[in-house]
């Protein structure tokens, strides 16, 4: 194990001697704190957690080193209300040894009368265990104006398999913001939930965040206010009395480009992470309409299901004779568009006239094609007696078109197109 890290401070027996070569911190106390049950006092290292939490700073990092018991460090029980405003728990095993393939959890366990409050984060592979009984483990700031958030990376908070109490008791009209980043909360089989909520919880998960259904619960009509993106399952609380509503989010709003974006969306693609939400002039009218990228193309809103941000493509097929053409109006995508087919030279002819190919080929064929005469030309010939222009095959790739009779050569046929998924 490497030397503990050194601050600024006083030492544990009370006396005033500085740490030699340390810095200050802002209020006082020291930055980083470890502490070391079953350890040996020395510098910043405490080997009681109450003298430890005691000695970190606002907004100072508290480590957690339970090495030498067994992974598993106890805070000591009734030890009352430990004020850890805008601290932040970690773990001391994984600072060490991250980077050298030892990958293990720290934890430590809060045991029954003491209440660690407003902690900021618990983060770096530790653990925390509320082993409620008779007092919750922890407590925050549950005011409306400014509730506080606690958030969970990389770490995890559940209840011991033990506790006859929630863990974090969240009062009428109160409000509490929870947040997890490859985090877990709660575990199988523990009969308590980690927040029982009589007032609104705000629980936001991200990133392959696991997270036990039996950990919110109440007992009273509440509110929950679940956000999640596509890594995380959407979770149901069964022990939610009230209202709970779910909330998709998938905008990852820390990457490039940025989220107002008034250009071609086709040269962002590289750029782009999946999930980005992105604004476009030239896609779904009206302009400005929401895009996203979903890892391989541009979706967005429209009629009948998702439309595409680039357009798909149209070739002629033998029916429109050697020089003939099939074209797309601008603006054209998957969902709906507009084709244009111009007969020309030899072998005009009835039968397969052209083919439209999808921007990403769809995991099942289409229910349906619709068509709709844009010209004149097109109406006449869907008038014609030997039939009309048709749908002659569809697939996941695309459709094909096709006609009863002959077309006029140099005659331009104009169909309006509605793809229903």
């Amino acid at each position: 194990m490497t030397a503990p890290l050194t601050q600024d401070g006083r030492l544990e027996d009370g006396s005033s001697a500085p740490i030699p070569g340390a810095g200050t911190s802002g209020s006082g106390g020291l930055d980083v704190v470890i502490y070391r049950q079953g350890g040996v006092q020395e510098g910043n290292v405490f080997t009681s957690f109450l003298r430890a939490a005691s000695a970190v700073a606002l907004g100072g990092t508290l480590v957690v080193d339970a090495s030498l018991v067994g992974g598993m460090a106890h805070t000591g029980g009734n030890l009352g209300t430990v004020d850890l405003t805008s601290v932040t728990l970690t773990s001391y095993v994984n600072q060490e040894n991250f980077f050298v393939g030892s990958f293990s959890f720290d934890n430590l366990v809060v045991d029954d009368g003491t209440t660690l409050y407003r902690v900021k984060q618990i983060i770096g592979f530790l653990g925390v265990f509320l082993d409620s009984m008779t007092t919750q483990g922890m407590s925050f700031n549950f005011g409306n104006d400014s509730p506080d958030n606690l958030l969970v990376y990389n770490g995890a908070l559940a209840m011991t398999l033990t506790a006859t109490v929630p863990g974090i008791l969240l009062p009428v009209g109160g409000s509490f913001a929870l947040t997890t980043y490859f985090g877990v909360l709660g575990q199988p089989g523990s009969a308590q939930p980690v927040v029982q909520c009589q007032g609104i919880v705000y629980f936001t998960c991200f990133d392959g965040s696991i997270i036990d259904p039996s950990s919110i619960g109440s007992t009273v009509g509440t509110t929950v206010q679940e956000s999640y993106d596509s890594s995380c399952p959407q979770v149901t609380f069964p022990g939610v009395l009230g209202t709970f509503s779910p909330f998709r989010i998938d905008l990852a709003q820390w990457a490039l480009p940025s989220d107002f974006v008034a250009a071609d969306l086709g040269s962002l693609a590289g750029e782009a992470m999946q999930g980005q939400m992105n604004f476009t002039p030239d896609l779904c009218p009206p302009a400005g309409s929401p895009v996203w990228w979903n890892g391989s193309r541009w979706v967005g809103p429209s009629l009948f299901g998702e439309a595409i941000g680039q357009a798909p493509g149209a070739a002629p097929l033998a029916g429109l004779g050697a020089t003939g053409t099939a074209t797309l109006e601008a603006g054209s995508n998957d969902t709906a568009g507009v084709v244009t087919l111009t007969p020309g030279g030899a072998g005009i002819a009835a039968g397969n006239q052209a083919e439209v190919s999808f921007t990403t080929a769809l995991g099942n064929a289409p229910r349906a094609v619709v068509l709709f005469q844009a010209n004149l030309n097109a109406a006449v010939l869907q008038g014609a007696n030997a039939g009309g222009l048709y749908v002659a095959h569809v697939t996941g790739g695309g459709f094909e078109l096709a006609s009863g009779t002959a077309l006029t050569g140099g005659d331009p046929y104009v169909f309006s197109y509605v793809v229903v998924p």
